[in-house]
Order: C-alpha cells, then sequence, then structure tokens
C-alpha cells in the first residue's frame, strides 16, 4: 500500500516568485522548490505548508509507512484556469506511479476548493492544515489589516467591489447633477455635493486601478492612440475638444427641445 502526500499551490505562488513549474516529486525536489519559495518570500504560507507536508513524509516514513510527496501548482487567475492546470498535474501524477490514497496537506486558505477534484480521483485518506503562528508582539488587528491589503488576491475582493460602488455613486450623482442644471438652468453647483461627487469618483477610480488590473489596459490604449495620432498627424488635443462639443452639442439639443416640447 502506498500513499501520496500531496500539497497543492492554488494560486502559483511557486511560479511567480521562485520560478518552478508542478508538478514537483519527491522528498529532495520539494525541499528544493519550499527553501527556493521561502527564501524569495519568507512570509508565504505557501512555502510553511510544504516544509509541513515534508516534516509529515518524514514521520510516516519513520512509522514504516510507504509513502511518497508531491507538489502541484496552479495559475495566478485562481478559478477554473487554475484548477484545469491542477487537475492535469495531478493526473500525470498518478499515472507515473499506483497509488492507493492520498493525504493532502494545506495551508487551508485557498487549497480546499480542489478537493473534489482530487476526490474524484483518488481516495482522500484525511486532510491535514498547517497553520502559521505568529509572533504576540505583532498580532494585532492594525497588523492583519495592513497585510491583507498588501496582498493582492485579499486586497482586490475588497477594494473592487467598494470601488465599484464608489465610482457608479458618484457617477450617477454626476449625471443627475447635470440633469438637474439644465432642468433648473441653474449652473450652480452645491460645494457640498461637488465635493462629494468628485472625492467618490477619485478614490472609486483609485481602487479599481489599483487592483483590477486595469492599469496596464489604459496605458495600451493611450499608447495606441498616440501611434495613431502620430501617423494621421492629429494632436490628442483635437480628440478632446470634439468630445467637449459633442457633449455641449447634446446639451443645447436637449435644452431647445425643451422649450419647444410642451411637458
Amino acid at each position: 500500500m502506498k500513499t501520496l502526500i500531496l500539497n497543492i499551490d492554488r494560486d502559483n505562488d511557486y511560479g511567480m516568485k521562485a520560478g518552478i513549474t508542478g508538478p514537483v516529486i519527491g522528498y529532495n525536489n520539494c525541499y528544493r522548490a519550499a527553501t527556493a519559495l521561502i527564501t524569495k518570500d519568507p512570509e508565504d504560507s505557501d512555502s510553511n505548508a510544504l516544509f509541513g507536508a515534508l516534516k509529515h513524509y518524514q514521520e510516516l516514513k519513520d512509522k514504516g509507512e510507504n509513502v511518497e510527496i508531491a507538489l502541484i501548482t496552479g495559475d495566478s487567475d485562481v478559478g477554473e484556469k487554475s484548477d484545469e492546470i491542477l487537475s492535469l498535474q495531478l493526473d500525470e501524477v498518478l499515472n507515473m506511479e499506483h497509488y492507493d490514497d492520498l493525504i493532502l496537506i494545506s495551508d487551508g486558505a485557498e487549497d480546499d476548493y480542489i478537493t473534489p477534484i482530487i476526490a474524484s480521483r483518488i481516495k482522500i485518506r484525511y486532510v491535514k492544515h498547517i497553520i502559521v503562528r505568529h509572533n504576540e508582539n505583532i498580532e494585532s488587528t492594525y497588523y492583519y489589516i495592513v497585510k491583507a491589503f498588501k496582498d493582492k488576491k485579499v486586497s482586490r475582493k475588497f477594494t473592487v467591489p467598494v470601488g465599484l460602488l464608489l465610482l457608479s455613486y458618484g457617477i450617477a450623482l454626476l449625471i443627475f447633477t447635470v440633469y438637474s442644471m439644465i432642468i433648473s438652468r441653474s449652473y450652480v453647483i452645491i460645494p457640498s455635493s461637488g465635493a462629494i461627487m468628485l472625492v467618490t469618483i477619485v478614490i472609486g477610480s483609485y481602487f479599481i486601478l489599483k487592483d483590477a488590473d486595469i492599469r496596464p489596459k489604459i496605458v495600451t490604449v493611450l499608447s495606441a492612440l498616440k501611434e495613431y495620432s502620430e501617423e494621421t498627424k492629429i494632436s490628442m488635443l483635437s480628440y478632446v475638444v470634439s468630445f467637449f462639443i459633442i457633449i455641449i452639442g447634446i446639451a443645447y439639443t436637449y435644452e431647445q427641445t425643451l422649450k419647444t416640447v410642451p411637458l
């Protein structure tokens, strides 16, 4: 009877930080992988989880059990893409040698989501979570909040929805403000409303650009527009002027329609 001890890196920290691609099979290979990752990022829980798997491997070896250890890595795009890669790597490991059951060693963050995929291929003997202990001096709410916001995977789950909410509110407030100005023909903005509108749009845009990976796309679009402008000898100023002319034309047309059409 042979047991496979499996460690999973669902978000591919090993690949992104240490340049290691799964599957990694064998005690020595896994030890080198864990050492490489913890050298690059001592605070990454994936390296601690793999060291925990190596320790458990040695404990079972000392008891006389026939075991093997392996690491599989996913993708930074956590979800369907990463789980599909993990499935292929798991099949590769299982096809190399016959295993009667499997022990899953996990840091308990996201790896447990792949448990049903593993169970569909091989019997899971049990799941062991490796929880990292922290120094009591740094176990504070402030520390964990700052730590979470530095982790892009965690922060985007909070900042992107909040950013969308703030941006939507700011844009809606802007639209209703412009509409009320046109209806009342009073082109004066209340300072408090203007401040709220500006702040929500700026903060919402910042959150979205910070964690939604939109900035590279915007840079690409602006670069393409710049190249196009240089090729056609049209400056960016002409686009801006044209945009404002269109907006003014729409507003003027709407105002004239209100004068001629009875409400």
